[in-house]
């Protein structure tokens, strides 16, 4: 979110939701964190994450998004238990069991070979 908010002005108006494209951008790209911090197999690509939410930041930016907003929207998404629901669910939908590395490794190994937006974030460690 810091990437997001050095391009936006400040504003003392009622602050914008996000756009869902980029809440689940962000969940991807956080997902995608996770499972390369629980297996060693996988790095985190911090490169693409950059590219990724410096576009996003230029886009909202134009969009009149602004630091206030994302500010409020990031501290928002935190404590959101839509989020966190959403969270939990991608962790069941992928049939991962928490505490086995393997079982990051493998969902890393589906994501890659899906060729999903989270799958794009790992490298090969």
């Amino acid at each position: 979110f810091l990437a997001l908010s050095a391009c936006a002005t400040t504003s003392q108006g009622p602050t914008k939701a996000l756009p869902p494209e980029f809440i689940d951008a962000v969940m991807d790209a956080a997902f995608a964190e996770t499972i390369a911090e629980e297996c060693r197999a996988y790095r985190y690509d911090t490169r693409r994450e950059e590219k990724v939410l410096t576009n996003y930041a230029v886009r909202l930016a134009a969009a009149g998004y602004t630091e206030r907003d994302l500010r409020v929207a990031s501290a928002r998404m935190e404590r959101d238990p839509a989020l966190q629901r959403k969270a939990i669910r991608m962790i069941l939908d992928r049939d991962i069991d928490v505490s086995s590395e393997s079982s990051w490794c493998a969902a890393g190994k589906r994501e890659k070979a899906r060729g999903t937006n989270m799958g794009k974030y790992l490298l090969r460690g």
